[in-house]
């Protein structure tokens, strides 16, 4: 098996043309070849009856959302307004119409009808408090689900308007809410359009609202063109700068992309684009400097590359691909790869090797799963000076990236195999984190730590509200083995903001440790870490996470796009992650993962896309260190190609191809990076969980080469599904193949658990070594595993060898 050839250029549905800002002729250079225009800007529009526009006097070409369609100028704009709607039915029906639309940036604009108060009533429909979070909540779940949000304030009432419940003029209460919206819009770092603002200027200037209203407050035809234009000036900034890029972007999405300014970077020389998946310095004429300096920011880097602007060509697949087939994601070839290093106060960049390239884009990739569910769009270092909020279980989450540590040496490692406060070689340094109580009480305080081997035995104090709690540094084996640790109860933390300092009282050998998270879990909830409850965290921060994909052969830490053998001029692919402790020569456990079905929103926003490289599950449960890890593909019939949908091709699906190029991944890195034959787990969530019997019992010589297995949610058998030989007689003789193995049952569900299990006591009834475990997880996604969790423990040691 070896890496996958080096891409040289890009999926062709994403390509992105030059446009404006590298219309000018590049000295010294061939003109850039002309690229695909970049498909429009897909928008969805939520909202009320102001967004809906239709009513009388109004038709649907004349509300802003078909004019601005009708401007013709890079978006296609999708009306989904509903009158008399507020937020929180807007985020109840989010997923229902994302999926229908799969936008890229959603418009948002709710306010007069949360604010209204009805006849006989004294207060507003919703309280002040509930729409901030309504509003919140929507914000949160469109970037989960990959888009940008853009916040709008709703139009100002008329002077001469109807009066709401209390006999009071609605702009009163309705400015209220516009401030919510506002302040909304600030903490979450997202764009805001604010027709408040712009109608209330107009009326100052001596404008009479009703001009632009049906009836004092619904905008008439003129009034939908007013807002058209003030939301076309966001819109164009968007395309313009998506366009700016001289390449796609990789599948992800190019919404939320935003011109920003860093200190010590911009310059005439250099444009600098934002989005929460990256920063792009664009040099449109000249070279990049040898090295590029940034300030510290609060993320976590996934890499640094370069690409050239000349450079247009779009990637061909290798093979003609059908529905639900998909072609290998574009990563940076090896040869464009930067060098990435870090100071406690700086990061840098290499770009000598981009230097002599002429015009280009330094792009550095930031690990957007591991940057925070409300991380801003701009990754600007003044968040650290911002105080860390509790969850919704009152937990606080005390990240290595949004800590602040101060001395010599120590600093933010923010590379993902490390991800961690390190360099703690100077016993002066310390770290700080600032954090804000919102439930008064006790706290069990937990440290997530490394240590190298013969290195424990430091000794520090963690700090908290006048509270010093002495710890004594765990040996790990590697300072890249992390491992949860309770410290104590720190007693008594009021409500407000509060600082939390890890200082070095003795230093035992060269380095004190590293620190990956601390955890602050209320006294009166079970730590998540190590609670007796069996239930996963369902609300829990991540704490493990899946390596940034990578063409770079294997090594330790990374996760390499590969071929099996024999598969090399296909479209078919897996991944192989080496854990962090890597030695060539020594025998490790291996978890082999298959992924779900793709195409699947669950209503609580967790998307499965049915691709290798998103699976979570067997990462979650490994860990970083100790642990191969193979996410294996299901092909489709010919071999050629992986599929995000069942396996084999339609109608029948059959598993041939999709068990031989398992048996060749296997066997490759079985052979080449020392997995152990006789410690290999098979894993599935979902549709995987189906395959684990279905593909992996499939014959009783794959049967034969697992030592254990895991299934959650589904199980092979339980109830046909349309693909081959899915009957339960078939699936009977299936199991009959598990032997004595030890087989652990997962579920979401404890009435799917029940009937998984009363098919097997009936289907099996002798068998042996069948575990049950059902996890409170809100959503059918395998992202529980990678939260800290009691479950995850046990699971975690169930498989051990």
């Amino acid at each position: 098996m070896r890496p996958l050839p080096q891409l040289l250029a890009f999926t062709i549905k994403l390509a992105l043309a030059l446009t404006l800002l590298f219309a000018c002729p590049l000295t010294g250079q061939a003109e850039p070849l002309p690229a695909p225009n970049p498909a429009p800007l897909k928008i969805l529009a939520l909202g009320d009856s102001i967004t809906k526009g239709v009513r009388s006097g109004v038709g649907e070409a004349e509300t802003f959302s078909a004019k601005l369609t009708a401007m013709n100028r890079g978006w296609t704009v999708v009306n989904r307004g509903i009158g008399g709607e507020m937020a929180r039915q807007g985020r109840a029906r989010l997923v229902r119409e994302f999926d229908a639309v799969r936008p890229d940036l959603v418009l948002l604009m709710y306010g007069t009808n949360d604010s209204y108060v009805d006849a006989g009533k004294t207060e507003p429909r919703v309280s002040r408090v509930d729409f901030e979070r309504h509003l919140t909540d929507l914000v949160v779940s469109i970037r989960r689900f990959g888009a940008e949000p853009v916040l709008m304030t709703e139009p100002r009432y008329a002077a001469v308007s109807p009066k709401n419940g209390r006999g009071e003029h609605c702009n009163i209460l309705l400015s209220e809410y516009v401030a919510i919206t506002r302040t909304v819009a600030a903490t979450q770092g997202c764009t805001l359009i604010d027709h408040f603002a712009g109608w209330e200027a107009a009326e100052a200037a001596g404008r009479d609202l009703n001009d632009w209203t049906t009836d004092g407050y619904h905008p008439n035809p003129a009034g939908h063109a007013e807002l058209a234009v003030r939301i076309a000036k966001t819109l164009a900034e968007r395309v313009a700068s998506r366009s700016s890029l001289p390449f796609a972007a990789w599948e992800r999405s190019a919404s939320d992309l935003h011109t920003v300014s860093i200190t010590g970077v911009n310059s005439e020389a250099v444009t600098v684009l934002a989005q929460p998946g990256a920063l792009y310095f664009v040099y449109r004429e000249g070279k990049p400097p040898a090295e590029l300096k940034l300030p510290r920011l609060a993320r976590v880097v996934a890499r640094a590359w370069w690409w050239p602007l000349s450079d247009q060509a779009p990637r061909v697949p290798a093979v003609t691909l059908k529905e639900h087939e998909v072609a290998t994601p574009f990563l940076p070839p090896v040869d464009r790869l930067l060098k990435f290093t870090q100071s406690p106060t700086d990061w840098t960049i290499h770009t000598a090797p981009a230097a002599d390239a002429g015009p280009c884009v330094v792009v550095l990739d930031l690990a957007t799963d591991l940057n925070g569910p409300n991380a801003t769009t701009l990754p600007l270092p003044s968040e650290l000076e911002r105080p860390i909020q509790a969850d919704l279980d009152g937990e606080i989450v005390l990240d290595a990236r949004l800590g602040r540590p101060t001395g010599e040496k120590l600093q933010f490692e923010p590379l993902p195999h490390k991800l961690t406060v390190g360099y703690w070689v100077n016993p002066a340094d310390f770290v700080e984190w600032s954090f804000q109580v919102a439930q008064a009480g006790d706290y069990e305080l937990h440290l997530l730590q490394g240590c190298g081997t013969g290195q424990g035995g430091s000794d520090v104090a963690i700090d908290v509200a006048s509270q010093s709690l002495p710890y004594t540094v765990v040996e790990t084996g590697h300072f890249q083995n992390f491992r949860w640790h309770p410290v104590g109860v720190v007693k008594g933390l009021s409500v407000g903001p509060q600082t939390l300092k890890i200082r070095c009282v003795h230093k035992a050998k060269a380095a004190v440790m590293d620190v990956r998270q601390v955890r602050l879990v209320p006294k009166a909830t079970a730590p998540a870490a190590t609670s007796s409850t069996p239930d996963a965290a369902p609300r829990a921060a991540a704490d493990r996470f899946v390596p940034p994909l990578t063409l770079e052969p294997p090594a330790p830490g990374k996760r390499s796009l590969l071929r099996a053998p024999g598969y090399e001029q296909t479209e078919a692919y897996h991944t192989l992650t080496l854990p962090t402790n890597w030695v060539a020569g020594q025998r490790y456990p291996v978890y082999v993962e298959w992924t779900g079905n793709g195409h699947y929103l669950d209503p609580n926003g967790e998307r499965t896309t049915g691709r290798v490289e998103d699976g979570r599950l067997a990462h979650g449960l490994a860990g970083n260190d100790g642990v191969l890890v193979i996410a294996l593909p299901y092909l489709n019939a010919a071999g050629t190609a992986n599929v995000d949908t069942w396996w084999g091709t339609a109608p029948e699906h059959r598993p041939d191809s999709t068990i031989a190029y398992a048996t060749a991944a296997l066997d490759d890195a079985l052979a080449r990076f020392g997995g152990d034959p006789k410690r290999v787990v098979l894993m599935g969530f979902s549709r995987g969980a189906i395959a684990v019997n279905a593909l992996g019992l499939a014959t009783d010589e794959f049967a034969r080469r697992w030592r254990a297995m895991l299934a959650f949610s589904h199980y092979d058998g339980v109830r046909p599904w349309p693909v081959a030989a899915s009957d339960r007689a078939s699936a009977s003789l299936r199991l009959a193949r598990l032997d004595n193995r030890p087989q652990l049952v997962l579920s979401e569900s404890p009435s799917q658990l029940a009937e998984t299990e009363a098919y097997l006591k009936a289907a099996a009834p002798k068998a042996q070594h069948l575990y049950f475990m059902t996890l409170q997880h809100p959503a059918h996604s395998d992202s529980w595993a990678l939260r800290p969790s009691p479950a995850r423990t046990r699971i975690f040691k169930n498989l051990e060898p």
